[in-house]
C-alpha cells in the first residue's frame, strides 16, 4: 500500500484522537460531597498525552457556580493518576448538578485535554456510592472519599477505541483501493 500525505494525515488524526487522558472519577455515578475532601482520578493512554495540566471545574448554572468556572488546582503531573483536594483548600463549591471537571493546558486554559462526565456535588452529610462498587486502580481511596468507578466507563472507552481503530483500518483499506 502506498502511503499518501492524506493517509498519513488521517492516521495521525486517529492516533491523536485515541491518545488522550480520560477522567474516570468523578462521573454521573461517583459524585462529590460538599465540605469533604474531593478525589478525582484519570487514566492516560500514551506517551503523547500532555505531561501536565491544571484542573478547572465548570457549571453553567450560575445559581450553583456564579462564575460558571473555577480553577481547582495548580499544575498536576499526568502520571499521578489521581489527586485529592482537601476540604479546606479554598475551593468553595455549592451542592448541585451539572458540574464538569476539565483538565486544561497550564499555559492556555482554553485548550482542554479532557472533560469528565457531568456529576453532582451532594449536600454535606450525604452518602457516597455503594461501597460494593469498584474503585479504579488509579484512584487512592480514603476514609473521606471512597468514590468508585463502574465497568461501564472502561467498557465505553474500550468500545470507542475499538470503533476508532476499526474506522481507521477501514479507511486505510479504502484508500489503498483508490
Amino acid at each position: 500500500m502506498q502511503l499518501t500525505l492524506f493517509t498519513l494525515t488521517i492516521l495521525s488524526l486517529v492516533y491523536t484522537t485515541l491518545a488522550k487522558i480520560t477522567i474516570t472519577v468523578p462521573n454521573s455515578k461517583n459524585w462529590w460531597i460538599d465540605s469533604d475532601s474531593q478525589t478525582f482520578a484519570w487514566t492516560t493512554s500514551s506517551e503523547s498525552d500532555p505531561e501536565q495540566f491544571i484542573t478547572i471545574i465548570k457549571n453553567d448554572d450560575e445559581d450553583v457556580l456564579p462564575s460558571k468556572q473555577a480553577a481547582v488546582t495548580g499544575i498536576i503531573e499526568s502520571d499521578r493518576g489521581s489527586y485529592q483536594i482537601d476540604s479546606n483548600a479554598g475551593v468553595n463549591l455549592s451542592p448541585g448538578k451539572g458540574y464538569v471537571l476539565v483538565f486544561a493546558d497550564p499555559t492556555d486554559q482554553n485548550k482542554e485535554f479532557a472533560k469528565s462526565e457531568e456529576f453532582e456535588i451532594k449536600p454535606e452529610g450525604s452518602a457516597y456510592p455503594d461501597a460494593s462498587a469498584t474503585v479504579p486502580a488509579s484512584a487512592s481511596p480514603s476514609a473521606s472519599s471512597n468514590n468508585a468507578s463502574t465497568d461501564d466507563d472502561d467498557s465505553n472507552a474500550s468500545t470507542a477505541t475499538i470503533s476508532a481503530l476499526t474506522a481507521a483500518l477501514a479507511m486505510s483499506a479504502a484508500l489503498s483501493i483508490l
